[in-house]
């Protein structure tokens, strides 16, 4: 019956509580369960700040993976950076070697143009054979035909007018370029040799258009007639000191002069 299985179980509980062991025995138990608790809660908050840190990490791992990616990818765009960097630098040696080549090959021409021009302009046979052209300062050096350096201190003051004819006149040609001429005063300096030479080779040669500043003493009646051929207009600058100023008449001195005669 109900009342019997009650009072069974009841008989059991009482075996349990007599067979219990005494407190003397629990203390030491309960001591030690108090003591695995404590620990167990140091785990626990170990365990919590176990799982902060690995998401902290997480995070981290996170921040380095965009990181790399982005490192990666700018690594690839300075790959391809590079590659063009060092095509440009190709091909900027390239043309180092070539704007080399052609500016010796521009200075030997020069010098041969310049020689050229020079030996025309001077009319003094075996005076210069050769030049030296430095291609860092492009200073030049005249040789006489034995290869004695020629210093400019020991040309005259025509020669030295007709050294710098003769360069303006080879860098015109090797430039192959039309390029007009203005020049004062160009034969003030010279001898009636060199005058003749002048006339004859460079005035009248030179370049498609030259504009001449002269004198009446310098450019007289006979070279004007020797030059009348290449001459297209000629013009009289004359300072009127009442007016201040200086008139532009068309024709050379003595056209004008006879005109109003």
């Amino acid at each position: 019956s109900c009342l019997g299985d009650l009072e069974a179980e009841a008989e059991i509980i009482k075996g349990y509580l007599f067979n219990a062991p005494s407190d003397e025995l629990l203390k030491p138990l309960f001591l030690k369960l108090g003591q695995l608790h404590e620990e167990l809660g140091q785990f626990a908050q170990k365990q919590v700040s176990l799982e902060n840190e690995y998401q902290s990490a997480i995070t981290e791992l996170k921040a380095i993976k965009t990181e790399h990616d982005n490192l990666f990818n700018e690594k690839i765009q300075f790959d391809k950076q590079n590659v063009q960097v060092q095509l440009a630098l190709k091909a900027q040696k390239v043309l180092e070697e070539y704007l080399e080549l052609s500016r010796a090959e521009k200075i030997n021409d020069f010098k041969e143009n310049f020689l050229e021009c020079f030996n025309l302009l001077i009319g003094k046979q075996n005076m210069v054979g050769n030049a030296n052209i430095s291609p860092s300062n492009f200073n030049i050096e005249l040789l006489s035909p034995m290869g004695i350096p020629i210093a400019k201190s020991e040309l005259s003051a025509g020669e030295r007018q007709i050294y710098a004819m003769a360069m303006i006149w080879g860098l015109a040609k090797t430039s192959s370029r039309a390029l007009p001429f203005i020049i004062d005063t160009p034969l003030g300096r010279f001898d009636s040799d060199h005058r003749n030479n002048v006339l004859e080779n460079f005035l009248s040669n030179a370049s498609h258009q030259m504009i001449i500043f002269s004198t009446n003493t310098e450019v007289d009646k006979p070279y004007f007639n020797q030059l009348k051929p290449y001459i297209a207009k000629a013009y009289n600058l004359e300072y009127d000191s009442s007016e201040g100023k200086t008139v532009v008449k068309e024709g050379y001195f003595w056209d004008i002069l006879e005109g109003n005669n």
